[in-house]
């Protein structure tokens, strides 16, 4: 990470430096930013320099260097500071999770075991894509694999595809899992 430099980041009264590599994801930033001042990152655009020079965050992501020096101010979407309109209360649905718990029982599973098995379907930059994943998983399971457990499987693909950052930092395509 030789080429990571910090940028200094600000939102009102809030200052943060922000670590940024050359050639990272613009949605890694994007989440990087919202997390650090706890604004949507979907509504995050830009940075604005102390000149009033707005600066899309692809540029910033391809080359941090230029930003290094200074101070910018985040640049959002005029709604993101908006109060939320009161949506109606909705039926909850079952989450992946939900589906997983009673359909997979994982604790059959030796660890070491599934993951050599899935290190084996990977290919040869450790990528999974979500068939390899259910394939490999059902094989560790062994006898211990319930009717339904091909589906919870594809679920938890799924949840993990998800619910990781790793995509971001290993350029792993959005329909893979990283295995090593």
């Amino acid at each position: 990470m030789a080429d990571a430099v910090p940028i200094r980041v600000r939102v009102g009264d809030r200052d943060h430096a922000v670590l940024c590599s050359s050639g990272m994801l613009v949605d890694e930033l994007r989440y990087v930013l919202g997390s650090a001042f706890e604004v949507d990152a979907q509504q995050i655009a830009g940075l604005v320099s102390d000149e009033g020079v707005c600066s899309p965050l692809s540029l910033v992501a391809r080359d941090p260097g230029a930003f290094a020096s200074g101070a910018y101010t985040l640049l959002v979407k005029p709604e993101a500071f908006a109060e939320p309109a009161e949506a109606p209360p909705q039926q909850p649905t079952p989450t992946p999770l939900a589906t997983i718990s009673g359909a997979a029982n994982l604790n059959a599973v030796d660890v070491d075991e599934a993951m050599a098995i899935l290190r084996e379907q990977a290919d040869e930059s450790g990528r999974l894509d979500k068939a390899a994943f259910v394939v490999g998983l059902e094989t560790a399971m062994g006898d211990a694999r319930p009717p339904q457990g091909r589906a919870a499987l594809a679920a938890l693909f799924d949840v993990i595809r998800s619910r990781t950052a790793i995509h971001a930092a290993c350029r792993v395509p959005p329909d893979c899992v990283r295995a090593r």
